[in-house]
């Protein structure tokens, strides 16, 4: 009978609600405890301006690096990672030798210091940077015979420990495409023309500042000599292997590169960018070469 059915009775139906309630207030306090406890996995905005340079007049892009931790406190001297970094270059170079690959990996490194994007530190100067807020990156090589130019290939990698997190870990990561991947690959089998092209040294393009550079500092040899890696290693430029260069990088595509682009066909290779490469497809030869 109706009469009957719990959902019925006045004095269960406000039992309910109130039961509701007691468990609403219990999430949202669950959901307060988790904001207090992890401050840190709260998403970090990109600051970025279009700014001039007073002498040469041309515009450039200024983006705060995304940290979403406060590097003052967690990447302290007292906190410094530099010690296990240190033993990582140790390794690398004893493997560089074993390999007889060390003289290809010096000269890769001398490239990268003659074109300026990183100066090499030594004697009293290391200790005068790791008495001030640092962090330590490792760097390691790959193999790339197919390559004439570069067969060996110098990458750095800011995702090595540290017990304040990496610093990849302390950043907003950026996207590795801007259309699906699926998308690419339809077009790459479909389309009889395709344009397969990427931008030369293009995380060399992008400058960081000082306070940026001290939390990529790498441990290595002040030469081929020194066993044990005494020098350190700082980049002024952009490294492929922050998570953050390619979020930097699209915010710089939007800001100068699509407002150049006129027709649909350049703006749909520039969403077929694949970071700094691109593959884009198209059924008419003349219009892909456009």
């Amino acid at each position: 009978a109706p009469s009957d059915r719990a959902s019925d009775r006045p004095s269960e139906r406000a039992s309910e609600r109130s039961s509701e309630r007691r468990a609403s207030d219990r999430a949202s306090d669950r959901s307060i405890e988790r904001a207090i406890e992890r401050p840190r996995d709260r998403p970090t905005k990109l600051s970025s301006e279009v700014m001039t340079d007073a002498k040469t007049g041309s515009k450039f892009l200024c983006v705060t690096y995304p940290l979403s931790c406060d590097p003052e406190v967690a990447y302290s001297p007292e906190k410094s990672n530099y010690l296990q970094a240190k033993g990582n270059a140790i390794r690398l170079r004893k493997r560089l030798i074993k390999q007889n690959l060390l003289e290809s990996f010096n000269l890769q490194l001398q490239a990268d210091i003659d074109n300026g994007f990183c100066q090499i530190i030594k004697g009293s100067q290391v200790n005068e940077i790791l008495s001030k807020v640092h962090c330590c990156s490792t760097v390691n090589f790959v193999l790339k015979p197919s390559s004439e130019s570069t067969p060996l290939r110098q990458v750095t990698n800011a995702s090595f420990f540290h017990q304040s997190k990496s610093l990849n870990q302390n950043v907003v990561a950026g996207l590795t495409e801007l259309p699906p991947i699926l998308h690419l690959l339809l077009e790459f089998f479909l389309a009889p023309w395709v344009a397969a092209f990427d931008i030369t040294k293009c995380y060399r393009a992008i400058h960081t500042s000082e306070s940026t550079n001290l939390l990529r500092l790498i441990p290595i040899w002040a030469d081929k000599n020194d066993e044990n890696c005494s020098a350190l290693l700082k980049y002024s430029r952009m490294c492929f292997g922050d998570v953050a260069a390619s979020s930097i990088l699209l915010l710089s595509y939007f800001h100068f590169v699509l407002p150049l682009l006129k027709t649909p066909l350049a703006r749909k290779v520039l969403s077929s960018l694949y970071v700094d490469n691109s593959l884009s497809g198209h059924r008419c030869k003349v219009e892909l070469e456009k």
